[in-house]
């Protein structure tokens, strides 16, 4: 072999390891990506949990303070007889 057909292979070995490389670490990160959408999927279904319990408290809270209202003039003679 001469020694420019040399300098090729040595550079083509060069191109493949950096490639080899750059393809492990994009393995990686797609694994890592995986685990985060894992993650924010989970805290997704915990938020929307939390917000329907918070939502049903408020329409309790709102119906028990609308019946208050409706009612206070019986309450207070009830708590004043």
């Amino acid at each position: 072999m001469t020694d420019p057909e040399n300098q090729l292979f040595l550079i083509i070995g060069r191109v493949e390891g950096k490639l080899d490389a750059s393809l492990s670490r994009h393995e990686a990160t797609d694994k890592r990506l995986e685990v985060l959408e894992e993650l924010v999927k989970s805290h997704d279904m915990a938020l929307s949990k939390s917000s329907g319990v918070l939502s049903t408290i408020h329409y309790i809270y709102a119906l028990v303070a609308g019946l208050i209202g409706a009612f206070s003039d019986n309450i207070f003679k009830w708590i004043t007889t």
